[in-house]
C-alpha cells in the first residue's frame, strides 16, 4: 500500500479511536512507512531528511496520544518498571548513577561543546560546535516543553533510586543523549566508508539504549518515556544534520577532519 494511503488511514483511526490497539498499530505503521520512504530516497538528501523527520514526528505524536489517553502502547510500562526494580544490585546502583549523569541535558551539552570544539578546531570553522550545541540545546528545550504539555506523573517515589519531581514524558536524558550522539555521528560520518558509518550508528544506538536503561533502572521513567525521548532526540539530530549538509562547501572540508592535515587549506574555508 502507498505510504500516503497508510498515513491517511492512520490519521482517520487516530481521530476516532486514539487509544486503541488498532490505532496504535496503524499509526506506527504509517510512521514507519513514511520514514522508510525517506531512507530509500538516494541522491535526494533533503527529501529523504524531510520524510524521515515527518515519520519520526508522526511516531512521536502517536506515542504522545497513547500516553495521554493511557492507550495500548503503555501496557508494557508497569511490567518493565517492576522488572527493573526487582533486579537491582548494589554495584548496578552505583554504575547506573554514574552513567545517567553523563546523559543529563547539562552533561550532553558539555559533551557536545567539547566534541564540537575539537571538530571546529580541526576543520578551522565554528560551524560544527554551533550546530552540535544548538541541536542538543533545542532538543532539551523541546523535551521540557513536552513534559509540561503532557503532564505525565513519574513512577512512584517509593521505587525511585533518585528523587525526580518534575513530569515524566518524555525522558530529558534520553532526548538530549539521542540528539547529541545523533548530530555527532552525522558530523563524523561525512566522508567515511559504509563500514565506519555502520559502526558509528551502532555505537550511538547502544549508548542511547544504555542511558535509557539507567533511567528505567533508577525508577524515574516509564518505558514509553525513554522511547519517546529517543524519537524526539533523533528528530532534532536529523534536522541538525540537514542544516549541516545544506552548507555544501563546509561539508566538504568537515570531511577533511578525519584526514591528515596537509597544511595547505585555503583561508577562504575558514568561517
Amino acid at each position: 500500500m502507498h505510504p500516503i494511503a497508510i498515513l491517511h488511514g492512520a490519521i482517520a483511526e487516530a481521530v476516532t479511536e486514539p487509544a486503541s490497539k488498532g490505532a496504535a498499530l496503524s499509526e506506527l505503521s504509517a510512521a514507519g512507512a513514511v520514514f522508510a520512504t525517506g531512507m530509500v530516497q538516494r541522491g535526494r538528501r533533503h527529501i529523504s531528511a524531510a520524510l524521515a523527520v515527518c515519520g519520526l514526528i508522526f511516531a512521536f505524536a502517536a506515542l504522545t496520544i497513547q500516553v495521554h489517553d493511557n492507550g495500548w502502547l503503555t501496557g508494557a510500562d508497569q511490567p518493565s518498571h517492576d522488572w527493573f526494580v526487582a533486579h537491582r544490585t548494589h554495584w548496578m546502583d552505583i554504575a547506573a548513577l554514574v552513567i545517567t549523569d553523563l546523559g543529563s541535558p547539562t552533561g550532553t551539552v558539555i559533551i557536545a561543546l567539547v566534541l564540537g570544539a575539537l571538530l571546529s578546531w580541526r576543520a578551522r570553522s565554528a560551524l560544527p560546535v554551533i550546530v552540535m550545541v544548538s541541536t542538543v540545546g533545542v532538543a532539551a528545550a523541546a523535551s521540557t516543553t513536552m513534559k509540561l504539555v503532557v503532564g505525565r506523573s513519574r513512577p512512584p517515589v517509593t521505587t525511585q533510586q533518585i528523587l525526580e519531581t518534575d513530569y515524566s514524558f518524555p525522558s530529558g536524558h534520553v532526548t538530549a543523549t539521542s540528539a547529541m550522539l545523533g548530530i555527532a555521528v552525522a558530523v563524523l560520518m561525512i566522508g567515511r566508508s559504509t563500514r565506519v558509518r555502520a559502526v558509528l550508528v551502532t555505537m550511538a544506538v547502544l549508548l542511547v539504549a544504555l542511558i535509557a536503561a539507567t533511567r528505567l533502572y533508577l525508577g524515574v521513567h516509564w518505558l514509553t518515556d525513554v522511547i519517546a525521548g529517543a524519537i524526539l532526540g533523533t528528530i532534532f539530530a536529523t534536522i541538525g544534520a540537514s542544516v549541516l549538509y545544506a552548507l555544501g562547501t563546509p561539508v566538504a572540508w568537515i570531511a577533511e577532519a578525519g584526514r591528515p592535515d596537509t597544511g595547505d587549506r585555503e583561508s577562504s574555508r575558514r568561517w
